[in-house]
């Protein structure tokens, strides 16, 4: 009867433990700071008091706007591209999830565009993978992203030209 009662109290005891246990380790808490070390370093010299300090507070940069343009690629050199930009009609907007040229009408506009430090993306199936200037050829269909100051954040290869486009009807054309 007592080896029972033992067993008994034992099991309640590790139930307790591992209720303590995932109390601990719940994620309920939103608290997203990081936990700070409390514990102070054992010195033989005699403490003084110190002013706390704090980190200074870093402002958050506000999101930049970025604007988009769909443009065909005419030529490309060691620092940029030349496009000819798409014009969209009234009402229709450009922008990060545009992926194709649809109901856009080729400009007559043409303008270099400085790569610099811009990323350079193509698409793969349907996600954009990391790609370089080399991957960038006449004939490109490609959307950019710029800053209002005119900057080049993003290039992204939509449609290369040796890949074949398929229009609305089902059959191929090239781009």
């Amino acid at each position: 009867m007592k080896k029972k009662r033992m067993q008994v109290i034992s099991l309640a005891l590790a139930a307790l433990l591992c209720v303590g246990l995932f109390a601990g380790c719940s994620g309920g808490s939103e608290d997203t700071t990081a936990p700070t070390d409390t514990t102070a370093p054992v010195t033989d010299t005699p403490e003084t008091e110190t002013p706390a300090t704090e980190a200074p507070e870093t402002e958050t940069p506000a999101q930049e706007t970025l604007t988009y343009d769909l443009a065909e690629v005419v030529s490309v050199d060691d620092t940029g591209v030349t496009v000819t930009l798409y014009t969209a009609p009234e009402g229709t907007v450009v922008d990060e999830t545009t992926y194709t040229a649809d109901g856009l009408t080729l400009g007559e506009t043409t303008e270099t565009v400085t790569i610099g430090d811009a990323a350079i993306q193509k698409m793969e199936g349907d996600a954009p993978v990391s790609a370089t200037q080399d991957d960038i050829t006449a004939g490109s269909l490609i959307r950019l992203a710029r800053t209002e100051d005119g900057t080049l954040q993003e290039l992204l290869i939509l449609l290369s030209a040796q890949e074949p486009a398929v229009d609305n009807s089902g059959t191929s054309a090239n781009a």
